[in-house]
C-alpha cells in the first residue's frame, strides 16, 4: 500500500484568517493522492468522489455523536 501524504501540523492560531486556508490547501493534496491511488487501481473517478463524499458525512455524523472516541473504554475492551 501506498504511503499517505501528511497533513501538515498548524502553523496558524485559532482565529487566524489563513488557518482555514493552510488546512484546505494540506487536505486538497491528500485527497488529490487519494484520488489518483484509487484511479490507479482501477476505479473510475466519479465513484471515487462519490465514495470520498460518502465517508466524510459518514465521518461527519461519527464525531457529531462522538467527539473523542478514543476514551470510549468499551471500544478498548475495557
Amino acid at each position: 500500500m501506498t504511503k499517505a501524504i501528511p497533513i501538515d501540523s498548524p502553523i496558524h492560531s485559532p482565529g487566524a484568517p489563513d488557518r482555514a486556508r493552510h488546512l484546505q490547501n494540506s487536505i486538497d493534496y491528500a485527497v488529490a493522492d487519494l484520488v489518483d491511488q484509487a484511479v490507479s487501481a482501477g476505479w473510475r473517478p466519479r465513484e471515487i468522489m462519490d465514495a470520498i463524499a460518502s465517508a466524510v458525512a459518514g465521518q461527519r455524523n461519527s464525531y457529531e455523536e462522538d467527539p473523542d472516541p478514543a476514551d470510549d473504554t468499551a471500544l478498548l475492551g475495557g
